[in-house]
């Protein structure tokens, strides 16, 4: 794996977490207000555009966060099946 390769993965990764994140928060907001409301203690007055907003922030920093997590483990595991790959070509190759 080369580092370009391990930074694209990551970086799709948290570009996808993002978009997701930010899609379900917007559509908590949009299907039950009152979660917000409760969670931060926000006055009743608040808009529904307003939650709307707050809904995609914290959903796309969410998804932003748990995409390069999952980028960075799927980097991992994949590196580690290349050198132990390398490794067992290594040994069976090696007239000791």
């Amino acid at each position: 794996m080369t580092a370009l390769r391990g930074f694209a993965i990551t970086m799709v990764s948290g570009v996808v977490g993002a978009t997701l994140g930010a899609g379900i928060g917007r559509s908590i907001a949009s299907l039950t207000p009152a979660y917000y409301r409760t969670v931060f203690r926000l006055p009743d007055d608040a808009t529904l555009k307003e939650l709307q907003e707050l809904g995609t922030g914290l959903g796309m920093l969410q998804g932003l966060g748990t995409g390069l997590a999952v980028g960075l483990v799927i980097v991992l595991i994949v590196t580690w099946y290349e050198i132990r790959k390398l490794s067992s070509e290594h040994k069976f190759s090696d007239p000791q």
